[in-house]
């Protein structure tokens, strides 16, 4: 079971992420002896090995994304343009869009903040 670790078909909420370690997980099971695993999402029910691999690679691409804003110490503000790409891959009913959208702007956007730009006197997180 990874709970929501892998959603398939939709955007992950990002707001608690961290990525880096979620990365990690996901790729340590594709490595034996979890490559044969029967994953189960608490989202999306049964997951197969291209869903795994499409879900790191999306979250990969939102990390890089990320780490380029942070290093050109981009205002939490520019996270918003990044939104029309990482919603490239899914294909939400209708009456689902703007909910996905949503959710992907907001967890972003308190990802980047709570990631690389934290209140006065807070330590980054790595």
């Amino acid at each position: 079971f990874v709970g929501d670790a892998i959603v398939a078909d939709q955007p992950p909420f990002l707001a608690a992420a961290d990525l880096p370690v979620w990365i990690e997980s996901l790729k340590l099971l594709q490595s034996p002896p979890h490559a044969d695993s029967v994953l189960v999402s608490s989202r999306s029910g049964l997951i197969s090995s291209a869903q795994l691999r499409t879900h790191l690679s999306y979250l990969e691409k939102v990390h890089e994304l990320v780490e380029e804003l942070a290093a050109k110490k981009a205002h939490v503000d520019a996270v918003d343009a990044l939104v029309p790409q990482l919603m490239k891959p899914f294909h939400p009913p209708v009456d689902r869009h703007s909910m996905y959208v949503n959710r992907l702007r907001h967890g972003l956007r308190l990802y980047y903040q709570r990631h690389y730009q934290p209140a006065a006197g807070e330590p980054l997180e790595e």
